[in-house]
């Protein structure tokens, strides 16, 4: 069976992205690690602290020459301590410090520590507790996970992606990806009394949370499995969590409906996965013109 690929505009304004160059499979090997942390170790969220760049002095010589002009809300970081991590919201310009090249690259000079970058820091320096975290005024090594999820038909005849709207962030305007994805969150449900709030849980949760928020509530949101997770080197180590959902293949108008609305539209694949639900060989050159991103590769790679 050849390889099926067909696009739906999802607004007057979209520009079909079939044809132009996609992120490639041997640089997501290249900049993406496997991350394996200690899924059962705790994390506390905090609703009452709040990191504004301005008040931190990392952020103060970063942005001595201005920050950039976005317009984006608050954002929620996760720091690692050593005994358990830590939720924390923070303004939109903190968590830039933290993945785009521009601000990664800045060099700062905190207490008696030598000048590094940023990025270095993030390379070099892991450890929980480390001096120039403390030095920072954070509580830990700072974490800016993302979390994505598949929308794959259960008998694995199709399966959809997003093609995002151009002022996405991050890199990934005007490119195709996974259709559900988004950055950790503190509106989760938190678990029953008596049971502890693990990395492992929380980001199940937060998961639910953007596909409820980008499926238009509870109902459309199919079970979420997580199946890997990468630190993307090139923007500060930044954690990419996958999950892998099966939905009803009857309902594939319904759900592309959805990502059309969301997003400038939607492509659908078919006849790209294997019985074992890997890619064929001859996905990986009807690909490179699909304009796919680096987050697209996590949906199969391994």
């Amino acid at each position: 069976m050849s390889i099926q690929v067909r696009y739906t505009q999802g607004n007057k304004d979209s520009v079909c992205p079939i044809g132009r160059s996609s992120f490639e499979p041997t640089r997501f090997a290249e900049q993406f690690e496997t991350w394996s942390p200690d899924w059962d170790k705790p994390v506390i969220v905090s609703h009452g602290t709040k990191l504004k760049h301005d008040e931190l002095e990392i952020g103060k010589q970063a942005y001595r020459d201005g920050k950039p002009d976005f317009k984006n809300g608050d954002t929620v970081l996760l720091f690692e301590e050593a005994q358990h991590y830590i939720a924390l919201e923070a303004d939109f310009f903190t968590r830039l410090l933290f993945t785009e090249a521009q601000w990664l690259n800045r060099r700062v000079k905190l207490g008696a520590l030598e000048e590094m970058s940023i990025a270095d820091a993030l390379r070099t320096r892991r450890s929980p507790g480390d001096a120039f975290w403390v030095e920072a005024g954070l509580p830990g090594v700072p974490l800016a996970i993302g979390v994505n999820a598949s929308i794959r038909a259960d008998n694995d005849t199709w399966e959809l992606l997003a093609h995002k709207q151009g002022k996405a962030q991050g890199g990934m305007g005007d490119t195709v990806g996974p259709p559900v994805s988004g950055g950790i969150t503190l509106d989760i449900e938190m678990p029953p009394e008596g049971r502890s709030l693990t990395l492992d849980t929380f980001v199940k949760a937060c998961m639910q949370s953007v596909a409820e928020r980008e499926l238009e509530g509870k109902a459309l949101v199919p079970p979420l499995v997580r199946r890997a997770a990468w630190l993307d080197k090139a923007r500060g180590y930044k954690p990419e969590i996958n999950f892998l959902s099966m939905v009803p293949a009857v309902k594939h108008g319904r759900y592309e409906q959805v990502i059309c609305k969301e997003h400038a539209g939607c492509i659908t694949l078919d006849g790209h996965l294997d019985k074992q639900s890997c890619l064929v060989d001859e996905a990986y050159a009807e690909f490179k013109s699909l304009a796919f991103n680096a987050q697209a590769w996590c949906l199969w790679s391994k």
